[in-house]
């Protein structure tokens, strides 16, 4: 399984969290290419999705955005099919954050007017509790957080939290899919205002992270995949100023290591690096020091060997 969604990928970099490949919304596990409910298989695969937009963004540089956009309204005007619109949408808006990928913020607020009807038309497409439908909300949602950061809206809240139901619903409550729609919540609520000065509200976010330790790797799961979802909860720790329960999540990520394949090179490290930003120095060398493994390791298929990392005391 690799993660989907460039606008997942892009917005796990917005938090500070390395990460390992591009990939369009939540990790999604494999499944064959005849179910409909699919969000990669068929015509919204990765290649299915860049070959719709192909036409419409040789006319953007050719000739100018104005063009592409008006190509694109044609396209959708002649498409009878709800989800056709909405996969036209998709292949837009992602098209565009991977045209402009030096100025992510930037592109997101191009993309996240498509993203938004996407949704829309979804809600028409799609039954209800279709993973396609959550796949669709889990986008705009990541895109709007990209483009607004601590102004994202309620909306995009409640667009995860609709889309976390149905993954559970569908999925169950340890898929990486279903967990990945809890960590975009933090995303979104760990940028609050003040957050930092309220213990309640630290532990709040915390806590959206703590099903990822019931997390059931489905067949096909990619490993950095959830390792990332993983980092995302200690780099939070860590810039709230909590590098005690930073190295103790890492502690239990050690102990889950071989059951769920994460990648504890690529996981020291990255938490190294973020309790050096939150000056914590001294917790940091052991895991500063896995920067070389981590690197030449990252993206390989099988669990990283070596000792565990763990932070200084």
């Amino acid at each position: 399984m690799r993660i989907r969604s460039l606008v997942f990928l892009v917005g796990l970099a917005m938090t500070s969290v390395a990460v390992a490949a591009p990939s369009p919304s939540a990790p999604q596990a494999s499944r064959t290419a005849s179910d409909p409910d699919d969000p990669l298989s068929g015509p919204w695969s990765s290649e299915a999705l860049e070959e719709a937009a192909a036409p419409l963004f040789k006319l953007r540089r050719l000739n100018g955005a104005a063009a592409g956009d008006g190509a694109l309204e044609t396209r959708l005007s002649a498409t009878p099919d709800a989800a056709e619109r909405a996969r036209l949408l998709t292949a837009y808006g992602v098209t565009l954050m991977s045209e402009d990928s030096d100025d992510p913020i930037a592109a997101a607020a191009l993309a996240l007017p498509y993203m938004k009807r996407a949704v829309a038309e979804g809600r028409q497409g799609f039954a209800a509790d279709s993973r396609m439908l959550a796949m669709l909300l889990s986008d705009a949602a990541r895109t709007e957080f990209m483009a607004r950061g601590s102004q994202t809206s309620a909306d995009a809240e409640r667009w995860l939290e609709e889309a976390h139901r149905i993954r559970v619903a569908r999925l169950g409550p340890g898929h990486i899919e279903t967990l990945s729609t809890l960590t975009g919540l933090a995303d979104i609520r760990s940028v609050a205002d003040g957050l930092n000065e309220d213990p309640a509200r630290v532990q709040a976010v915390a806590a959206l992270y703590e099903p990822l330790l019931g997390a059931d790797p489905v067949e096909g799961t990619d490993r950095q995949d959830l390792t990332m979802l993983f980092n995302q909860w200690t780099v939070f720790l860590a810039g709230a100023r909590r590098p005690d329960e930073a190295c103790a999540v890492l502690d239990k990520m050690n102990a889950l290591s071989d059951r769920l394949g994460l990648d504890m090179a690529y996981a020291g490290y990255v938490l190294g690096e973020a309790l050096s930003e939150a000056g914590y120095a001294d917790r940091t060398a052991p895991l500063i020091d896995l920067e070389a493994s981590a690197m030449a390791l990252l993206g390989a298929r099988a669990p990283t060997p070596g000792k565990p990392p763990r932070c200084g005391r």
